[in-house]
């Protein structure tokens, strides 16, 4: 028997992601519905599951969250997909339940990041048949290809997918059924088109959903930092890296410093080889470990993420298939200049605050003269001084979010 559905504000709002916390569509997800909620709107968070396909351990912390998907359950759909690409087993049992009556009540299901291992999309897709209106950010390209979460300059999206060039794009899959996937998931979203407002977080996404789905209604919507970075940001003391005593310190940063797609190993090892560099690291396996490198792992606290940021000179940003790029935005809310290798990313983030891409061989250029590299970066920062957190206010994105829901 389903628990009756909260009735609450006006306004409600039931999000969908595969994580609660973890990684970029996690935290924008998350922020929009914990600003939400302070705003006194009745929002649920659903969610697959948390790390090591566990209950999430920040659900207890986090209002209006609930736990879709059991471990073996997600165990199961993660070797269905590592074979086929396609996931199997839906939600059930209570979780379900609530999961259909939430987007029955809803006025607006908000979709985030709805593929890896938690619930197959034509279930979904079915259970959205009772939605009044769909928001769907575009945290990646899975919606619009046949089982790929990024297309790495790929196009077989545009001719219906299959002959897959490889199974290992995230997420992977050994036997390609790409071109089954793409009709089955292009016929089941064309039941729910005229309530579908995809929401890119760039021009260069929005272009690319506009040619995948011509009839649809897509709309730009820069991400922005959440609300505890914010106040992290506001509060933390300035550090003065100028006195550090010759060293410069570099930033790399990425949820997996060993996925090879985001983090350009060769280009990084060059640049901590260099005299007078210190590489610092935040993510999860490093494959960083000479001399001249601190490690930071996991860094889960906003406020201990931000005095990190600011003790550092740059970040150095190389992944080539991000659609936005929080942590580039996060480092320039915090000060912090980004040297970032070219992509569509990159080149459109760093362009809403006058900045731009550079090449490896610029930035190496300007890394490797120790009397000029201090200088060089500090008459970066010093062009972001105020810019970044009025273009990226995260209280902007939540309003542009909530006309998005209003309107039809």
């Amino acid at each position: 028997m389903c628990s009756e559905y909260v009735q609450g504000n006006d306004l409600r709002i039931a999000h969908i992601n595969v994580r609660l916390s973890e990684g970029g569509a996690a935290r924008v997800a998350l922020d929009l519905h914990n600003r939400a909620l302070t705003a006194g709107v009745d929002s649920q968070f659903f969610y697959g599951y948390g790390s090591g396909a566990k209950r999430s351990s920040c659900e207890a912390s986090v209002a209006g969250a609930v736990h879709l998907a059991s471990r073996h359950r997600v165990m199961f759909n993660y070797a269905s997909h590592r074979l086929t690409g396609l996931e199997f087993i839906p939600p059930v049992g209570e979780q379900a339940c609530r999961l259909r009556q939430a987007i029955r009540e809803a006025d607006a299901v908000h979709l985030h990041a709805i593929h890896s291992y938690f619930m197959p999309f034509g279930w979904l897709s079915d259970v959205l048949e009772e939605a009044r209106k769909i928001v769907w950010t575009c945290h990646d390209f899975w919606p619009i290809t046949g089982r790929c979460g990024f297309l790495e300059g790929c196009e077989g999206w545009k001719s219906g997918c299959g002959s897959c060039r490889t199974g290992s794009n995230y997420p992977p899959s050994v036997f390609d059924f790409s071109a089954y996937s793409f009709k089955q998931k292009r016929e089941q979203m064309s039941r729910h088109l005229d309530r579908i407002v995809f929401a890119a977080p760039s021009q260069f996404v929005r272009a690319q959903y506009e040619a995948a789905f011509p009839q649809a209604r897509v709309e730009t919507v820069y991400n922005g930092i959440d609300a505890e970075l914010e106040r992290a940001v506001f509060s933390a003391g300035e550090v003065n890296v100028a006195n550090s005593g010759g060293v410069t310190r570099i930033l790399v940063m990425a949820n997996d410093l060993a996925d090879p797609t985001k983090v350009d190993r060769g280009l990084i090892n060059e640049v901590s080889s260099l005299p007078g560099v210190e590489l610092h690291t935040i993510g999860r396996n490093s494959p960083f470990h000479h001399g001249a490198v601190i490690n930071h792992g996991e860094v889960r606290g906003r406020a201990d993420l931000v005095a990190i940021m600011r003790g550092v000179h740059a970040l150095l940003f190389t992944s080539l298939k991000d659609t936005f790029g929080l942590v580039m935005i996060e480092a320039m809310v915090c000060g912090v200049p980004v040297l970032a290798l070219p992509s569509d990313a990159a080149n459109e983030v760093l362009g809403l605050v006058g900045q731009h891409t550079l090449e490896r061989q610029r930035i190496m250029q300007l890394l490797s003269d120790p009397a000029g590299r201090v200088g060089s970066l500090h008459e970066l920062k010093m062009q972001l001084e105020d810019c970044p957190l009025e273009i990226f206010s995260g209280q902007n994105m939540f309003e542009q979010y909530l006309k998005l829901y209003k309107t039809t």
